[in-house]
């Protein structure tokens, strides 16, 4: 399931936050980026398996990652974690951060799941089921 913010990005202050934390913080930053790539890998195993519960609670902590690195905001996190309250298994933001959207793994059961759209909707977001295609993880795995 995908939220929009209803917010738009400032491109150049999100570089600015996420280039401050880079240099402040540098091996930190370093160690983000790594765990970030390692956390990309375990979400294709989680995709190619079919683990919905996997790739929800990795792609939360993803989302922590990137909010530690300066790339999301108040707005995002409190969405992703609207999200997780209303029963989605994990939730992440999307695309260059700062501002746009966020990827929610929504509940399993089909009623859960638009319910959890209809309540998001209700708070003023606008939201869109679309699947995942595991094609490019598993490409990308082997």
């Amino acid at each position: 399931m995908v939220i929009i913010s209803g917010r738009r990005r400032n491109t150049g202050k999100l570089i600015s936050r996420v280039a401050g934390m880079k240099e402040t913080y540098p091996s930190l930053f370093a160690s983000l980026c790594e765990s970030a790539t390692l956390v990309s890998g375990l979400c294709a195993d989680a995709l190619v398996k079919g683990d919905a519960t996997a790739l929800g609670r990795l792609m939360t902590y993803s989302h922590a990652v990137l909010a530690r690195a300066g790339a999301s905001n108040k707005r995002l996190d409190e969405l992703v974690d609207t999200c997780l309250s209303l029963g989605c298994l994990g939730a992440k933001l999307t695309g260059a951060g700062g501002g746009g959207s966020v990827l929610a793994v929504p509940p399993l059961d089909p009623k859960e799941a638009r319910a959890a759209a209809e309540k998001l909707t209700k708070k003023g977001y606008e939201t869109f089921f679309t699947k995942i295609p595991s094609g490019g993880a598993r490409a990308w795995k082997e």
